[in-house]
């Protein structure tokens, strides 16, 4: 899951800023956006489906922690962000009950607070009694670790912000 979020979705979502040094075409920004997307979809449930099973073969209760309730809610706002993503990209699936454009609007912000949910769920994974059980003694740089969840959740805001500014400047 962590794959899927902290590498995967975040480029995912970068690959769509205008702001690129490659020029490529917009509709090949979209393919790319929902293969990755997909792959993101199919990391997160892949990463869930494991550890839930690790945790029925080692007699454990599910969704005990901080942790791991922040990672089922951005897993489900994750499968929930996909169908808006197809409702976005088919704007013919909601034209009775919602105007593309606030298809699109709504896509990009739940895209930017369900990776920052997700961002969160990272963090609060470096803190987890597993990871400081495996990590901490030998390896003092992993708390350089937690600092890069909040910055790409910042840089993501921002771009999510930025694409809304060309609507602004039409007023």
């Amino acid at each position: 899951m962590c794959l899927a979020y902290g590498l995967v979705m975040y480029e995912a979502i970068l690959i769509l800023s205008r702001q690129q040094i490659l020029h490529i075409k917009w509709s090949t920004k979209l393919t790319t956006h929902w293969i990755l997307q997909g792959t993101v979809v199919l990391l997160a449930t892949v990463g869930f489906l494991v550890i839930y099973q690790s945790k029925i073969s080692k007699g454990k209760n599910h969704f005990e922690t901080l942790h791991a309730k922040l990672g089922l809610a951005t897993l489900i706002a994750t499968l929930v962000q996909a169908v808006g993503g197809l409702c976005a990209k088919y704007p013919k699936l909601m034209k009775k009950q919602l105007r593309p454009l606030t298809v699109k609007t709504l896509h990009r912000l739940a895209a930017c607070i369900t990776f920052n949910l997700g961002c969160i769920s990272l963090i609060t994974g470096l803190f987890s009694n597993w990871f400081l059980d495996q990590m901490a003694d030998s390896n003092p740089w992993w708390k350089g670790l937690a600092a890069l969840p909040p910055v790409m959740g910042v840089i993501i805001v921002l771009q999510v912000l930025k694409s809304f500014l060309p609507y602004f400047k039409k007023k």
